[in-house]
């Protein structure tokens, strides 16, 4: 079973539990029938003054905008499917799963109230079909992976979507939906919602997420099939992401979250356009959260103030979730984060983003591993997990380096996060009717 789903239902089992108890504790007293009952002052009859029914209390009603209700996200950035790594992550039995090589990262994903991970390349439909740089086709196994991490969606708008054509990009909407999983940023039908909606019940209300996903372009030029039906993906347009927020909110969003594939490869530093379209958004006062990717490193995270709302915050760049990017393309390539914000929102639907936390990965490449801090520091006592290959005082110098790119605005952490209700469920990209 999902480590994640396992650990929820045993949590919601001991409360269920735990109320039935209580429940018994506080029934109310009824005169005893035990023969023994005069012999012990404890079982005697109720009195008729203490059987009387006590006045009702009134509570008051709470102020709207008192109520709070955090949401914490968790994502990741690319997933790259190069031949060293899926040679170093394939078993005996011929499957090939990245989850194998990574220590101390899910956690971090699967005690997120929402886990929003990137797919940089469509999915094979068999290990057969697999395929490297420069046109990817990702181990169909990956998916379970995914899952099994605690992902609840990824965005799939990047420059590789178009490697494997239009079946390509309809396979992996497919696989995605069958795994249960939501995906934004691709879209099989005009009919369909440009947006994966979630809803998590918090403090007896549903409060619903979207999720968009734009990418600046592919690395196929000008495609045809998108020119005449641009529905398909959104290829740099921020004004139609807005556009499509506003959708989003009309059919009952509370927060919105957009996945932005944008910037140059190995660049640490933001684009004119990244800047560009971070503007937009939070001037748009329609987007609540900002997650970047497509640059391979980490890139600076950013607090943008929206009129007459509270601020916004923009991950630039949250680097490589996995990959066999080499340190001679740059260290940073074996540096990611995982994006930890939190965003809370108030009885009146109002969404402030307190926290831009950070949690940093390191890739040690001579053994495909990828650690959390707190894992690669357990590796030289803990057996279960590997030691890198790599000198550990290297390996942490790359996290320093990450470090002053991140910048202060948000915060390293190492906490993992507590989850605040229930998982979230993912509501099917169906036709939605117009508002």
């Amino acid at each position: 079973m999902n480590v994640r789903r396992k650990r929820r239902l045993l949590r919601l089992t001991a409360v269920a539990a735990a109320t039935m108890v209580i429940a018994g504790c506080v029934a109310s007293p009824a005169v005893s029938t035990d023969p023994f009952a005069e012999l012990n002052p404890y079982l005697t009859a109720a009195s008729p003054e203490s059987a009387t029914t006590p006045e009702p209390t009134i509570e008051p009603t709470p102020d709207p905008a008192s109520i709070d209700i955090p949401i914490t996200i968790a994502a990741t950035g690319d997933m790259l499917s190069h031949q060293p790594l899926t040679n170093a992550a394939t078993r005996p039995d011929g499957s090939v799963h990245i989850k194998d090589r990574m220590f101390g990262v899910q956690p971090f994903i699967s005690n997120a109230d929402l886990a929003l991970c990137h797919l940089e390349i469509p999915f094979a439909k068999t290990r057969a079909q697999m395929d490297n740089y420069p046109e990817f086709a990702a181990p169909p196994e990956w998916i379970d992976d995914i899952r099994d991490l605690g992902f609840d969606g990824c965005s799939s708008a990047s420059n590789h979507l178009w490697d494997k054509r239009l079946p390509g990009l309809n396979n992996t909407i497919d696989m995605m939906r069958q795994a249960g999983l939501g995906q934004a940023g691709t879209n099989k039908s005009p009919d369909q919602p440009p947006y994966q909606l979630y809803q998590l019940h918090r403090e007896g209300r549903d409060l619903t997420i979207a999720h968009l996903s734009l990418t600046y372009g592919t690395n196929h030029g000008v495609i045809p099939e998108i020119q005449r039906k641009p529905w398909i993906a959104n290829l740099g347009d921020p004004d139609r992401a807005i556009a499509e927020a506003k959708d989003a909110r009309a059919h009952g969003a509370d927060i919105v979250i957009v996945s932005m594939h944008h910037g140059t490869e190995y660049r640490t530093d933001p684009l004119p356009g990244q800047l560009e379209w971070a503007q937009k958004f939070a001037d748009s006062g329609e987007i609540d959260l900002v997650l970047g990717h497509h640059a391979h490193v980490p890139q600076p995270v950013r607090e943008y103030p929206r009129p007459g709302k509270p601020s916004m915050w923009v991950y630039f760049g949250v680097g490589n979730l996995i990959s066999a990017q080499r340190p001679d393309m740059g260290v940073l390539t074996q540096v990611s984060v995982i994006a930890l914000p939190t965003l809370h929102v108030n009885g009146l639907g109002q969404v402030t983003a307190t926290d831009a936390n950070w949690v940093p990965l390191v890739f040690d490449r001579p053994s495909f591993t990828l650690y959390s801090l707190d894992a690669l520091q357990k590796s030289a006592s803990e057996a279960q997990i590997p030691a890198p290959r790599s000198a550990p005082a290297t390996l942490v110098g790359y996290v320093d380096k990450a470090r002053k790119v991140l910048g202060e605005q948000g915060h390293e952490t190492a906490q993992i996060p507590t989850p605040s209700g229930p998982l979230p469920a993912v509501v099917p990209r169906d036709p939605q009717p117009a508002r």
